[in-house]
């Protein structure tokens, strides 16, 4: 057979195998998601006795934290700045509802969706019901992440119809998409939810079976700890910090020495996140960073900066 032609068939047959090897990845990665979380889940009734992480909170700076809080609903309130939207995000990963209640109502009249739908959110995860109308429209919008935000909202208001709609997004082909579900899943303070997500320990994504153990936890179950205590250890920083966050919410030191490492040899955005959690387990050697970050940081930086002051130096409301 000439040269050309041989060369020619070799590659159509690699290009076979790659199209067939790609055919099976999907298909697997499908059938992997099917039938996973069963999307009407017998017996999952949502209790009115919700497990909140802010119910936890406490006062951990020896100072007035009225002027953080102060400057963190003065921030809020501004959505059309960068540093706005950005605080958005810092309330809902530190979960400052019982600091924010007021200025997340007036933001329910927001022009930005997203905005709106993550108030009425926040709110519900308070048991607090006003944003229940704009939760209700976000199920019928097309987008998957309000769908989820109003999904989590109304499980968290003990709504169960809406547990069919989580179900469904914890299906979800992408694996993005199930790790935000899983993540929301974690603050609805809806421990009956854990039936839904202790199936997603065996994901094929490791990223969603890292958040998957830390959902669990918050919402008080530690039987997923020891996939927490292996991520600690992977080679990659984001999954490292994905297990950290929530072992130093829960008071578990484990991710101390990785957090001081991490503090001491990365930038201002880092050491903002790595201060805050090394606080929560008795190490306030990196809070000068804090206010550093809140004065110099990026806009994304400078919210979780006065976020976490905020959190750290006011307890939980009763």
């Amino acid at each position: 057979m000439p040269k050309a032609i041989k060369c020619g068939v070799g590659i159509i047959l690699l290009l076979a195998i790659s199209v067939a090897g790609l055919w099976i990845y999907r298909r697997e990665g499908r059938n992997v998601q099917e039938g996973k979380v069963e999307l009407k889940p017998a017996g999952v009734k949502l209790s009115h006795e919700r497990k909140l992480p802010f119910h936890k909170r406490r006062k951990i700076l020896n100072e007035d934290g009225s002027s953080h809080v102060r400057f963190l609903n003065d921030v809020l309130s501004s959505p059309e700045t960068a540093l706005g939207r950005s605080m958005m995000d810092a309330v809902l990963s530190l979960y400052l509802v019982d600091l924010t209640g007021a200025t997340l109502e007036e933001l329910l009249n927001d022009r930005n969706e997203e905005l709106k739908v993550k108030s009425a959110m926040l709110l519900a995860f308070s048991g607090d019901d006003r944003g229940r109308q704009v939760l209700e429209s976000a199920l019928k919008r097309p987008s998957v992440l309000l769908q989820l935000y109003a999904g989590a909202g109304l499980v968290a208001l003990g709504d169960e119809n809406a547990i069919e709609v989580l179900a469904r997004l914890l299906n979800s082909e992408s694996w993005g998409l199930r790790l935000e579900a899983v993540k929301t899943i974690g603050l609805t303070g809806q421990p009956a939810l854990l039936q839904l997500l202790k199936p997603m320990l065996n994901d094929s994504s490791y990223n969603v079976r890292i958040a998957t153990a830390g959902s669990m936890l918050r919402l008080g179950d530690d039987s997923a700890k020891d996939v927490l205590y292996q991520a600690l250890k992977s080679p990659d920083s984001a999954q490292r910090y994905m297990a950290a966050f929530p072992l130093a919410e829960a008071g578990d030191p484990a991710p101390l020495e990785f957090l001081r490492y991490e503090f001491e040899h990365y930038d201002l955005s880092v050491k903002a996140r790595c201060a805050y959690y090394m606080a929560l387990l008795g190490d306030l050697s990196g809070v000068p960073s804090l206010y550093e970050a809140k004065e110099k940081g990026d806009d994304e930086t400078r919210a979780f900066a006065i976020a976490a002051l905020a959190a750290l130096s006011n307890p939980a409301s009763e």
